[in-house]
Protein backbone atom coordinates (compact mmCIF):
# COMPACT_ATOMS: atom_id res chain seq x y z
CA UNK A 1 0.00 0.00 0.00
CA UNK A 2 2.97 2.15 0.87
CA UNK A 3 4.34 1.47 -2.73
CA UNK A 4 1.00 2.56 -4.33
CA UNK A 5 0.48 5.65 -2.10
CA UNK A 6 3.77 7.16 -3.41
CA UNK A 7 3.24 6.11 -7.05
CA UNK A 8 0.16 8.14 -6.55
CA UNK A 9 1.98 11.33 -4.84
CA UNK A 10 4.77 10.96 -7.56
CA UNK A 11 2.10 10.80 -10.42
CA UNK A 12 0.29 13.57 -8.90
CA UNK A 13 3.40 15.99 -8.26
CA UNK A 14 4.65 15.52 -11.94
CA UNK A 15 0.91 16.36 -12.99
CA UNK A 16 1.34 19.76 -11.11
CA UNK A 17 4.44 20.34 -11.73
CA UNK A 18 3.94 19.90 -15.70
CA UNK A 19 0.65 22.60 -14.80
CA UNK A 20 2.60 24.88 -13.14
CA UNK A 21 5.81 24.48 -16.14
CA UNK A 22 3.05 25.24 -18.84
CA UNK A 23 1.81 28.74 -17.06
CA UNK A 24 5.40 29.44 -16.47
CA UNK A 25 5.54 29.07 -20.23
CA UNK A 26 2.29 31.04 -20.79
CA UNK A 27 4.30 33.55 -18.54
CA UNK A 28 7.00 34.14 -20.47
CA UNK A 29 4.86 34.01 -23.30
CA UNK A 30 3.52 37.33 -22.44
CA UNK A 31 6.11 38.41 -20.93
CA UNK A 32 8.71 37.93 -23.49
CA UNK A 33 6.80 38.23 -26.48
CA UNK A 34 3.55 40.45 -26.56
CA UNK A 35 3.28 44.02 -25.30
CA UNK A 36 -0.14 45.38 -26.67
CA UNK A 37 -1.13 49.09 -25.68
CA UNK A 38 -5.32 49.94 -26.03
CA UNK A 39 -5.13 53.87 -26.93
CA UNK A 40 -4.44 54.63 -30.29
CA UNK A 41 -2.57 57.46 -30.36
CA UNK A 42 -2.85 58.78 -34.26
CA UNK A 43 -4.54 57.92 -36.98
CA UNK A 44 -4.13 58.46 -40.32
CA UNK A 45 -6.60 60.96 -41.14
CA UNK A 46 -5.01 63.31 -38.50
CA UNK A 47 -1.83 63.17 -41.14
CA UNK A 48 -4.14 64.73 -43.84
CA UNK A 49 -4.60 61.00 -45.36
CA UNK A 50 -7.72 59.05 -46.56
CA UNK A 51 -8.81 55.87 -44.63
CA UNK A 52 -11.33 53.08 -44.14
CA UNK A 53 -11.28 51.64 -40.65
CA UNK A 54 -13.05 48.19 -40.78
CA UNK A 55 -13.69 45.44 -38.06
CA UNK A 56 -13.09 41.88 -38.97
CA UNK A 57 -14.55 38.49 -37.61
CA UNK A 58 -11.76 35.60 -37.37
CA UNK A 59 -13.07 32.29 -37.36
CA UNK A 60 -12.65 31.58 -33.38
CA UNK A 61 -14.91 34.83 -33.02
CA UNK A 62 -12.64 37.34 -32.42
CA UNK A 63 -12.57 40.85 -33.51
CA UNK A 64 -9.55 42.77 -35.33
CA UNK A 65 -9.70 46.56 -35.86
CA UNK A 66 -8.26 47.41 -38.90
CA UNK A 67 -7.01 50.36 -41.33
CA UNK A 68 -7.28 50.27 -45.09
CA UNK A 69 -5.34 53.67 -46.32
CA UNK A 70 -5.71 54.08 -50.45
CA UNK A 71 -2.72 54.76 -52.27
CA UNK A 72 -2.58 58.99 -52.62
CA UNK A 73 -2.16 58.17 -56.79
CA UNK A 74 0.32 60.81 -57.21
CA UNK A 75 0.32 61.66 -60.62
CA UNK A 76 -2.78 59.60 -61.65
CA UNK A 77 -1.32 56.24 -61.27
CA UNK A 78 -3.33 53.26 -60.70
CA UNK A 79 -1.94 51.18 -57.70
CA UNK A 80 -0.83 48.14 -58.35
CA UNK A 81 -0.13 46.39 -55.04
CA UNK A 82 -1.74 46.35 -51.91
CA UNK A 83 0.65 45.89 -48.68
CA UNK A 84 -0.96 43.53 -45.96
CA UNK A 85 1.06 44.74 -43.22
CA UNK A 86 1.78 42.57 -40.12
CA UNK A 87 3.01 44.92 -37.29
CA UNK A 88 5.34 43.86 -34.29
CA UNK A 89 5.19 43.04 -30.91
CA UNK A 90 4.52 46.20 -28.97
CA UNK A 91 1.87 49.50 -29.10
CA UNK A 92 -0.86 48.78 -32.17
CA UNK A 93 -1.63 50.47 -35.32
CA UNK A 94 -1.52 53.95 -34.21
CA UNK A 95 2.06 54.12 -33.96
CA UNK A 96 2.59 52.84 -37.23
CA UNK A 97 0.25 55.51 -38.45
CA UNK A 98 2.94 57.88 -39.63
CA UNK A 99 4.78 55.28 -41.66
CA UNK A 100 1.88 54.09 -43.30
CA UNK A 101 0.89 57.13 -44.55
CA UNK A 102 4.72 57.72 -46.04
CA UNK A 103 4.16 54.41 -47.59
CA UNK A 104 0.95 55.21 -49.92
CA UNK A 105 2.71 58.00 -50.92
CA UNK A 106 6.47 56.97 -51.38
CA UNK A 107 5.31 53.93 -53.32
CA UNK A 108 1.62 54.58 -54.79
CA UNK A 109 0.93 51.48 -52.91
CA UNK A 110 -2.48 50.89 -50.68
CA UNK A 111 -1.61 49.47 -47.07
CA UNK A 112 -4.00 47.15 -44.85
CA UNK A 113 -2.95 47.29 -41.35
CA UNK A 114 -4.43 45.69 -38.60
CA UNK A 115 -4.30 45.01 -34.83
CA UNK A 116 -3.78 41.57 -33.53
CA UNK A 117 -6.30 40.08 -31.05
CA UNK A 118 -5.66 42.53 -27.59
CA UNK A 119 -4.23 45.18 -29.61
CA UNK A 120 -5.90 48.58 -29.60
CA UNK A 121 -9.33 47.70 -30.52
CA UNK A 122 -8.93 44.64 -30.79
CA UNK A 123 -10.59 41.58 -28.92
CA UNK A 124 -9.21 38.97 -27.04
CA UNK A 125 -5.64 37.93 -25.92
CA UNK A 126 -2.95 37.51 -28.16
CA UNK A 127 -0.65 33.95 -28.26
CA UNK A 128 1.14 32.76 -31.29
CA UNK A 129 -1.51 30.51 -32.54
CA UNK A 130 -4.37 33.29 -32.29
CA UNK A 131 -2.43 35.87 -34.38
CA UNK A 132 -1.79 33.35 -37.51
CA UNK A 133 -5.67 33.32 -37.00
CA UNK A 134 -5.69 36.98 -37.32
CA UNK A 135 -3.32 36.82 -40.34
CA UNK A 136 -5.47 34.56 -42.06
CA UNK A 137 -9.07 36.79 -41.26
CA UNK A 138 -6.92 39.76 -42.27
CA UNK A 139 -6.16 38.23 -45.88
CA UNK A 140 -9.16 36.62 -46.18
CA UNK A 141 -10.36 40.45 -45.62
CA UNK A 142 -7.91 42.14 -48.44
CA UNK A 143 -9.05 39.30 -51.15
CA UNK A 144 -12.87 40.11 -50.72
CA UNK A 145 -11.85 43.81 -52.21
CA UNK A 146 -12.98 44.37 -55.26
CA UNK A 147 -9.96 47.27 -55.50
CA UNK A 148 -7.45 44.72 -54.56
CA UNK A 149 -6.52 43.17 -57.85
CA UNK A 150 -5.94 39.39 -58.20
CA UNK A 151 -2.55 38.67 -57.44
CA UNK A 152 -1.70 42.14 -55.66
CA UNK A 153 -1.36 41.38 -52.34
CA UNK A 154 2.32 42.07 -51.10
CA UNK A 155 3.13 40.89 -47.31
CA UNK A 156 4.94 43.60 -45.34
CA UNK A 157 5.98 42.40 -41.71
CA UNK A 158 7.86 44.59 -39.29
CA UNK A 159 9.77 42.50 -36.59
CA UNK A 160 7.78 39.80 -34.88
CA UNK A 161 5.61 40.82 -37.64
CA UNK A 162 7.66 39.27 -40.06
CA UNK A 163 7.38 35.55 -38.55
CA UNK A 164 3.77 36.30 -39.15
CA UNK A 165 4.21 37.06 -42.35
CA UNK A 166 6.43 33.70 -43.02
CA UNK A 167 4.02 31.43 -41.51
CA UNK A 168 0.83 32.68 -43.49
CA UNK A 169 3.05 32.67 -46.75
CA UNK A 170 4.39 29.13 -46.23
CA UNK A 171 0.73 28.06 -45.25
CA UNK A 172 -0.52 28.89 -48.15
CA UNK A 173 -0.54 26.61 -51.30
CA UNK A 174 1.73 27.96 -53.52
CA UNK A 175 -1.05 29.63 -56.02
CA UNK A 176 -2.19 31.43 -53.51
CA UNK A 177 0.79 32.82 -51.65
CA UNK A 178 1.30 36.58 -52.00
CA UNK A 179 3.18 38.61 -55.08
CA UNK A 180 5.88 39.15 -53.04
CA UNK A 181 7.46 39.45 -49.05
CA UNK A 182 9.12 42.77 -47.18
CA UNK A 183 10.88 41.34 -44.27
CA UNK A 184 11.82 44.09 -41.93
CA UNK A 185 14.08 43.75 -38.78
CA UNK A 186 13.34 39.85 -39.29
CA UNK A 187 13.88 37.12 -36.50
CA UNK A 188 15.02 33.52 -36.68
CA UNK A 189 12.84 32.78 -33.26
CA UNK A 190 11.50 34.03 -30.42
CA UNK A 191 14.21 31.61 -28.24
CA UNK A 192 17.07 33.11 -30.70
CA UNK A 193 15.70 36.33 -29.69
CA UNK A 194 15.49 35.98 -25.75
CA UNK A 195 19.16 34.20 -25.88
CA UNK A 196 21.37 37.08 -27.46
CA UNK A 197 18.40 39.41 -24.97
CA UNK A 198 20.57 42.59 -23.02
CA UNK A 199 17.52 42.44 -20.42
CA UNK A 200 19.33 40.12 -17.84
CA UNK A 201 16.93 37.48 -16.35
CA UNK A 202 17.54 34.17 -15.91
CA UNK A 203 14.62 32.69 -16.69
CA UNK A 204 15.13 34.23 -20.49
CA UNK A 205 16.62 30.75 -21.45
CA UNK A 206 13.40 29.18 -21.03
CA UNK A 207 11.38 31.23 -23.44
CA UNK A 208 9.15 28.67 -25.82
CA UNK A 209 10.69 28.37 -29.56
CA UNK A 210 7.83 30.55 -30.66
CA UNK A 211 7.47 32.38 -34.63
CA UNK A 212 9.97 30.04 -35.76
CA UNK A 213 10.51 31.53 -39.16
CA UNK A 214 14.07 30.10 -39.78
CA UNK A 215 11.80 26.79 -40.37
CA UNK A 216 9.15 27.81 -42.33
CA UNK A 217 10.58 30.23 -44.94
CA UNK A 218 12.11 27.79 -47.24
CA UNK A 219 8.57 26.97 -47.88
CA UNK A 220 7.62 29.75 -49.75
CA UNK A 221 8.12 30.40 -53.18
CA UNK A 222 7.54 33.79 -53.82
CA UNK A 223 9.94 37.26 -54.14
CA UNK A 224 11.37 38.07 -50.58
CA UNK A 225 13.08 41.23 -49.40
CA UNK A 226 15.03 41.08 -46.71
CA UNK A 227 15.69 44.59 -44.56
CA UNK A 228 17.83 44.93 -41.58
CA UNK A 229 20.17 47.22 -39.55
CA UNK A 230 23.57 46.55 -38.49
CA UNK A 231 22.44 48.91 -35.62
CA UNK A 232 19.15 47.10 -34.28
CA UNK A 233 20.00 46.66 -30.39
CA UNK A 234 17.12 44.15 -30.25
CA UNK A 235 17.75 41.30 -33.11
CA UNK A 236 21.00 40.56 -34.36
CA UNK A 237 22.03 41.08 -37.94
CA UNK A 238 23.40 37.58 -38.05
CA UNK A 239 19.32 36.33 -37.51
CA UNK A 240 18.15 38.43 -41.19
CA UNK A 241 21.44 36.74 -42.90
CA UNK A 242 20.21 33.17 -41.66
CA UNK A 243 16.85 34.15 -42.82
CA UNK A 244 17.89 35.14 -45.76
CA UNK A 245 20.24 32.18 -46.86
CA UNK A 246 17.38 29.99 -45.99
CA UNK A 247 14.96 31.64 -48.55
CA UNK A 248 14.45 30.58 -51.95
CA UNK A 249 15.25 32.25 -55.47
CA UNK A 250 14.69 35.28 -56.52
CA UNK A 251 15.95 36.97 -52.73
CA UNK A 252 17.03 40.03 -51.97
CA UNK A 253 19.15 41.63 -48.91
CA UNK A 254 19.11 45.71 -48.16
CA UNK A 255 21.21 46.86 -45.58
CA UNK A 256 19.54 49.54 -43.77
CA UNK A 257 22.81 51.05 -42.54
CA UNK A 258 22.51 52.89 -38.80
CA UNK A 259 18.67 52.40 -38.26
CA UNK A 260 17.98 51.46 -35.04
CA UNK A 261 15.20 48.52 -34.32
CA UNK A 262 12.19 50.82 -34.46
CA UNK A 263 13.11 54.21 -36.27
CA UNK A 264 10.73 55.24 -38.68
CA UNK A 265 11.39 54.30 -42.71
CA UNK A 266 12.25 57.74 -43.14
CA UNK A 267 15.80 57.36 -41.75
CA UNK A 268 18.24 56.99 -44.04
CA UNK A 269 15.32 57.11 -46.40
CA UNK A 270 17.02 57.70 -49.98
CA UNK A 271 18.54 53.75 -50.15
CA UNK A 272 15.58 52.17 -48.22
CA UNK A 273 12.64 53.18 -50.73
CA UNK A 274 14.81 52.86 -53.86
CA UNK A 275 15.25 48.88 -52.17
CA UNK A 276 11.54 49.04 -51.47
CA UNK A 277 10.39 50.60 -55.17
CA UNK A 278 12.90 48.25 -56.76
CA UNK A 279 11.64 45.01 -55.25
CA UNK A 280 7.76 46.17 -56.10
CA UNK A 281 9.10 46.99 -59.37
CA UNK A 282 10.35 43.60 -59.93
CA UNK A 283 7.03 41.52 -58.94
CA UNK A 284 4.72 40.76 -62.23
CA UNK A 285 2.16 43.33 -62.95
CA UNK A 286 -1.11 42.08 -61.08
CA UNK A 287 -4.37 40.99 -62.91
CA UNK A 288 -6.80 43.65 -63.72
CA UNK A 289 -3.70 46.79 -63.57
CA UNK A 290 -3.10 48.69 -66.80
CA UNK A 291 0.81 48.18 -66.93
CA UNK A 292 1.34 51.54 -67.82
CA UNK A 293 -0.28 52.76 -64.58
CA UNK A 294 1.06 50.38 -62.14
CA UNK A 295 4.67 51.01 -61.45
CA UNK A 296 5.49 54.32 -60.01
CA UNK A 297 8.36 56.47 -60.51
CA UNK A 298 11.52 55.72 -58.28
Amino acid sequence: MARLVSAATVVVALFAFSVSGMKLLESLEWRYIFFPTSQIELTPGELGAPYEEFSITTEDGETLNGWFVPASSYGGKTPAFTLLWFHGNGGNLGHRAEDVVRLTRRLNVNVFIFDYRGYGKSTGSPTEQGVYIDARAALSFLNGRDDVPEGGIVFLGRSLGTAVAVELAASLPEESQPAGIILVSPLTSTRDVARVSNRFNPLRFLVPDRFNSLSRISQIERPILVVHSDRDEMIPLEQAERLHAAANHPKSFYLWSGAGHNDHFDLFQGGLWRALEDFLMSLPVPTNTDPAQGQNSP
